[in-house]
């Protein structure tokens, strides 16, 4: 959405509590506009949030914060947005089908959206374009043109298989094992076997 002072609040402000105390203090000094106290707190394995600190301690433009970071970095929080509407859409695309088999019966695929992508006149996209709407964004805001970056979409499978799983009990707690298709993830397997916990 071009707001480049929250684009950069996102990366080296808000704090959180997984963190350790001192990139939580770093991050809630970078949110008070105290840049270079932040920049010296975070640790240098933050280069990300430190490059950021630098930049606006010298310029206090949040824009060209942003450019000075790689373009893969860019890119990276780009695909990790999309990823995050996949992922809304899949959930709602469940919600409205009520089931797993009706939705791969009906849905294949479902997209995840990018300036390149077109949407048809059929159920799976409706979803899609609700989701993209209720996010506030259009399929053309991931040509970020000023940042010289082009979220493209794509389609993925809405269903995947799980092979291999196994799960071994010891002392230090359950592990898991299993495969997963290109594509998959992890985290969202890992979620959906916890949800009853």
């Amino acid at each position: 959405n071009r707001d480049w002072y929250e684009a950069v609040r996102v990366i080296a402000g808000t704090p959180t509590y997984p963190e350790s105390n001192v990139v939580r203090v770093a991050r809630e000094e970078f949110e008070l506009g105290n840049y270079y106290k932040a920049l010296n707190l975070f640790p240098p394995e933050y280069w990300i949030e430190r490059r950021v600190c630098r930049v606006m301690n010298t310029s206090k433009d949040p824009f060209k914060a942003l450019k000075s970071l790689p373009k893969e970095i860019l890119y990276f929080y780009v695909e990790a947005y999309q990823s995050y509407i996949f992922n809304k859409i899949l959930s709602e695309a469940l919600k409205y089908f009520k089931d797993v088999e009706t939705l791969r019966n009906t849905c294949e695929t479902l997209i995840v959206p990018g300036s390149n992508i077109i949407l048809h006149d059929d159920i799976c996209s409706s979803i899609t374009h609700e989701v993209i709407e209720h996010e506030g964004v259009k399929l053309k805001d991931f040509m970020v043109k000023e940042l010289g970056i082009v979220g493209k979409g794509y389609v993925r499978d809405s269903v995947f298989r799980v092979g291999g799983l196994n799960l071994k009990y010891g002392e230090e707690g359950v592990w898991f094992n299993f495969r997963l298709q290109r594509g998959s993830y992890a985290s969202i397997l890992l979620r959906e076997l916890f949800r009853k916990v």
